[in-house]
């Protein structure tokens, strides 16, 4: 029942043209553009140990995103949730790094990150500073934050 539902889900999210699936039990499955080649894939996030917040944040989203702009995320939110809220990427995006401004000024580069568990129907996906996946989840947002998601160079 539970792997008809998420089949259903996720064939509907192709069809129809969303990006994003919030799936039963809290798991967040994501749709990766394969950046330039027209096509792409759903993808679990893999989020931080869960932090119990109340108190939120504004994080600006920008670029080859669905509904850019200011959205209000709770504090210990990631890279990939803040994407979700924005309707997820567009065909086009650059998915494989993305770029944050940080209020102080810095920008930080992430690297798309992924794994296929053993058995698992979807690979894993997280964004990380280090090229070679070192955090093992996503990145986490901090207050002021932006994300700037490019268009892929053909």
């Amino acid at each position: 029942m539970r792997r008809c539902l998420l089949t259903a889900v996720v064939l509907t999210c192709l069809f129809t043209g969303c990006r994003t699936v919030d799936y039963p039990g809290g798991v967040l499955i994501v749709w990766i553009p394969d950046s330039c080649a027209g096509r792409g894939y759903p993808a679990q996030v893999v989020l931080p140990p869960s932090i119990h917040a109340t108190n939120a944040m504004d994080i600006l989203v920008d670029g080859m995103i669905e509904d850019g702009g200011i959205h209000r995320m709770r504090v210990g939110s990631t890279v990939l949730q803040a994407v979700q809220k924005s309707g997820g990427f567009i065909q086009g995006a650059a998915t494989t790094k993305l770029y944050i401004g940080r209020s102080s000024g810095q920008t930080v580069r992430l690297y798309l990150q992924s794994r296929r568990p053993f058995l698992s129907r979807f690979p894993q996906v997280w964004y990380d500073t280090n090229p070679d996946g070192h955090l093992g989840f996503d990145y986490v947002l901090s207050p002021g934050d932006q994300i700037r998601v490019m268009r892929c160079l053909q």
